[in-house]
């Protein structure tokens, strides 16, 4: 009986430990179950977070691709200003030469005119004096003919 009480108790203790090993066992097992059900909720929700940002991506990609149709597009509308700016400065640059040849030609042309004045007060000098000198030669004309008129002289006689 000793024995056989000796082996009962043993597989008493054995039976606690087994117990005890059992209840650690649970334990574990439900934090793992929480821990586990934590992890799924952390999974579903890093699976929205990644929906969300795959949707953001996708918005952003169409809009990207609409900003690069605007960038082309400004791109060419600038291009088409550059090139009208171009031709505006040469026409300015043309139109510069040709006030400036014009101005020249003006320059020259008043030159021509205030020579010409200068000649032409030149010669209403000259034609002043020549008018007094006719002027002179007529009136000494005139004494001379009516001195020689003999004719005069005889009807005054």
């Amino acid at each position: 009986m000793d024995v056989r009480s000796h082996d009962l108790r043993a597989k008493q203790l054995a039976l606690e430990d087994t117990e005890k090993e059992l209840a650690r066992v649970r334990d574990q097992n439900a934090k793992l179950a929480q821990h586990n059900a934590a992890m799924r909720r952390d999974n579903d929700k890093s699976t929205a977070e990644n929906y969300d940002l795959r949707k953001e991506i996708d918005f952003q990609e169409g809009r990207n691709a609409d900003v690069s149709i605007q960038i082309r597009d400004t791109e060419m509308r600038l291009k088409e200003k550059e090139e009208a700016l171009y031709v505006c400065r040469r026409d300015v640059e043309s139109l510069r030469v040709t006030t400036s040849q014009g101005r020249n030609d003006n320059d020259d042309l008043l030159g021509q005119k205030e020579a010409l004045e200068r000649h032409a007060a030149v010669l209403q000098g000259q034609n002043a004096d020549l008018t007094s000198e006719l002027e002179r030669f007529c009136q000494t004309d005139e004494i001379l003919r009516t001195q020689l008129d003999r004719r005069s002289r005889v009807f005054g006689l």
